[in-house]
Order: structure tokens, then sequence, then C-alpha cells
């Protein structure tokens, strides 16, 4: 299961809108300064991110909770983001590359990258289909697991990190 702490900011029935900030690590890192993710993480900032889940522990608002994703969900999740659509790229431009041996054309390079563009596109549409698919699921929610009205774990906006 992995975990994240964040904070209620609204209760509607049986739902409840929790808000997580983002958190980068890279300023623990001793190559923050040379790294593109770090450079990237500095430029975005702390960025917070509002959901729903299901408001199965009763928190009000203002309670911090913690909130958990199977991380079996998250992985397959990741997998089909990052890796299918760049999977059916290679397959494609392989592909092309193999009819324009078996036509004996005499470059394929060109083959292979219009046949790369349309695996990745393939990718693409599949991915939305797919996560039109699991948009629904609620295996795909994260959860709350409990709840901590004690300690403040979202700083107030106009706070310094």
């Amino acid at each position: 299961m992995i975990e994240e702490k964040g904070k209620i900011i609204d209760v509607q029935d049986d739902m409840a809108l929790v808000e997580i900030q983002r958190k980068s690590v890279c300023h623990t890192c001793s190559l923050n300064k040379g790294c593109g993710t770090g450079v990237i993480s500095s430029m975005i900032g702390n960025k917070r991110f509002r959901f729903s889940v299901y408001n199965s522990i009763n928190a009000a608002v203002g309670d911090n909770v913690t909130i958990g994703i199977e991380d079996d969900l998250l992985l397959k999740s990741s997998f089909a983001v990052y890796i299918t659509p760049l999977l059916l790229m290679f397959i494609g431009a392989w592909s092309g590359t193999y009819v324009a041996n078996l036509f004996t054309m005499a470059s394929s390079e060109g083959i292979s990258v219009i046949f790369g563009m349309l695996g990745l596109a393939l990718g693409f549409v599949w991915l939305k289909r797919y996560s039109e698919k699991i948009r629904n699921d609620d295996r795909y929610r994260p959860i709350l697991l409990g709840c901590r009205p004690d300690i403040d774990v979202i700083a107030p906006p106009n706070s310094v990190n």
C-alpha cells in the first residue's frame, strides 16, 4: 500500500475532497543543482492536488488524513501510461522496417518512422480507452486509511517551505 498524507477540505454526503501537496525530495540530494529533475521540480514548486475519495472513516473538514492505494494497481497503471505507448511505437517502427525490407525499398528509415508514429498513436488511443474503462473502477481510487486531526500536513498557502 502506497500512502500519502492529506487534508479534508470538503465533505459532501459520503464523499470527501482531499488535498495533498506534491513533495519533492530533490533538496536532500547532492546533485539537485545539476539534475534535470531537480531543475524542473524547483520550477514547478509544491503543487497541490485535489480529488474525491469515499469518506469511509467519517472524517470532517479540516481533518488530516492518510490515504492509500494498492501498489500493484499503481504499478499496472504506470505501466499502461508509460510503457504501452512506447512499446507499440517500437513494434510499429520494427514493423515499418520489416515492410520496407519485404518490398525491397532502398531506404527503410522513413517507413520505420511513419509506422513508429502510427504505433505511438495507436498506443495513445488504447490508453484513452483503458483510462475510460478504469475511471469508475473503485479499485483504482485512493481510500482513506486513517485520520490524524492533531498534525497539520498541509502548509498554509502563504507559508514558505
